[in-house]
């Protein structure tokens, strides 16, 4: 029976000790640092991911085009193509704005005959041709604030006219027309057969610009970017100013 307590005394004695020795084993500090450290570098991984994939969409909405680099970026549910113009207005003075597109400056396919040139020192008149029906396009007063938005920055002073008689007595508007105002620049707005630029033969300070089936707005956004393809000295499809 001694030997029996001993064995069993000697037994616990070991247990006792074996689970101390479980209790008091060091602290794996290398094998934490090694997950802290994998924990760290996915997330690193999944951040370069994540900012690359931004990036790399970023990029795939800009492109270069008479010598600016364009983004396609939505306006509420409008698709616009903008860019940040910085240089230097028609008559030369510095000038810095956004330039916003609703179609693709490239895919404008308005041709332009004539050469695109402001006399700065007088007026420039936006003259609307009411009796085309110009003014009936449901985009129209859309179209003509860009428009007069466009020559403010470009440092272009306008004045709004009117080509008729009728419109003149009625708006109580400056008749103008490429005939009766020789010494300024002339942008005459009008529908017409065809959505064209085209500069007068008569007077080169006069362009009309003509609208097919109510598509102004390719037809003034086509202006204004050959506007600012002149001033750069660019050169764009269909313009040979």
């Amino acid at each position: 029976m001694a030997e029996e307590k001993t064995k069993k005394s000697e037994k616990i004695t070991s247990n006792s000790e074996n689970s101390n020795e479980t209790i008091e084993k060091p602290f794996d500090y290398k094998k934490v640092n090694y997950q802290v450290i994998w924990v760290i570098v996915v997330l690193v991984a999944v951040l370069i991911s994540f900012f690359a994939t931004m990036w790399i969409l970023s990029e795939a909405n800009k492109y270069d085009y008479i010598g600016l680099t364009f983004k396609k970026e939505m306006f509420g549910n409008i698709p616009l193509h903008t860019t940040q113009y910085t240089g230097y207005g028609a008559n030369g003075w510095p000038t810095s704005f956004k330039l916003a597109l609703r179609n693709d400056p490239r895919e404008l396919s308005v041709p332009i005959e004539g050469k695109l040139k402001f006399i700065t020192s007088n007026l420039t008149y936006v003259s609307i041709d009411r009796e085309s029906g110009i003014l009936g396009c449901s985009d129209s007063t859309i179209a003509l604030s860009s428009l007069g938005i466009f020559m403010n920055n470009m440092k272009i002073i306008i004045k709004s006219a009117v080509t008729s008689q009728n419109a003149s007595v009625e708006l109580n508007k400056t008749i103008v027309t490429c005939n009766n105002s020789l010494d300024n620049t002339v942008l005459i707005i009008t529908a017409g057969n065809e959505s064209k630029i085209f500069q007068d033969k008569n007077n080169s300070n006069c362009y009309t610009l003509s609208v097919n089936n109510c598509e102004i707005v390719p037809v003034i956004e086509r202006f204004e970017v050959a506007t600012i393809a002149e001033v750069n000295d660019e050169d764009i499809d269909g313009y040979d100013g």
